[in-house]
């Protein structure tokens, strides 16, 4: 389960980026940041679950 959190907020942000580069070509640059942010936004948290899956990895193989 937390493998698939990590790869969602991965994909989630790759879908905002390139939702991003196409809203600031098509309509402004004004649209385009807010998806830049949610970008930023699921690029921290996918971060954060990747931090948490290598630390709860490395308690199993230590008390194994």
């Amino acid at each position: 389960m937390i493998i698939f959190l990590e790869k969602m907020w991965l994909m989630v942000a790759i879908v905002c980026v390139i939702l991003a580069i196409y809203k600031t070509i098509m309509i402004g640059y004004q649209d385009g940041l807010y998806f830049l942010l949610f970008a930023l936004l699921a690029a921290v948290l996918f971060l954060l679950r990747r931090r948490m899956r290598i630390r709860m990895q490395n308690e199993q193989e230590k008390s194994s």
